[in-house]
């Protein structure tokens, strides 16, 4: 999922995003999710948060440029 581009209203900030498709894909049982995101809109510390929430980790972070980083989270424990 890429959260980088999406306008910030209050409808529709990468946040609420985030959390919309966490709670989707979390029903839907799946073991590993990609997501791209914007440090700007969603700090590290934060989406470890949102994951956790959804029984999920971060197991590889990758820095794409100063502002954006390429997530793999899995499902369950480190």
């Amino acid at each position: 999922m890429d959260l980088r581009n999406i306008p910030s209203t209050c409808t529709s900030h990468p946040v609420v995003v985030l959390s919309n498709k966490l709670s989707e894909i979390s029903r839907r049982n799946v073991d590993e999710i990609r997501i791209y995101i914007n440090l700007d809109d969603i700090p590290i510390n934060a989406m470890e948060f949102f994951l956790s929430r959804y029984n999920y980790y971060i197991k590889e972070l990758k820095n794409i440029d100063g502002k954006s980083v390429f997530i793999i989270a899995r499902r369950g424990t480190e």
